[in-house]
């Protein structure tokens, strides 16, 4: 992979990463029964370590299927056939 191909991956993850964090440090004590996790064709969504994994128990958990769709379409370029899921 070029130079060029790793930052057209690499930044969008990073803008993610960001966001991902930003909408944690925002929920900070605001436990939630509910929720939603975002799938795509490389996995769920889940931010850390990896940003992906095959693990729906690892998924990143967005309040409500509301947040997970904004995230979507913000990040809709970068994330391949994304769908919102209920969180089990």
């Amino acid at each position: 992979m070029d130079t060029t191909e790793n930052s057209s991956v690499l930044r969008p993850r990073a803008a993610m990463m960001a966001r991902l964090v930003q909408i944690h440090g925002d929920a900070a004590g605001e436990g939630t029964e509910e929720g939603a996790m975002i799938v795509t064709f490389e996995g769920y969504i889940s931010g850390m370590p990896e940003f992906f994994t095959n693990d729906c128990n690892e998924a990143f958990r967005f309040k409500d299927r509301k947040q997970a769709e904004d995230f979507i379409a913000e990040f809709a370029h970068a994330l391949p056939n994304p769908q919102v899921l209920d969180h089990p």
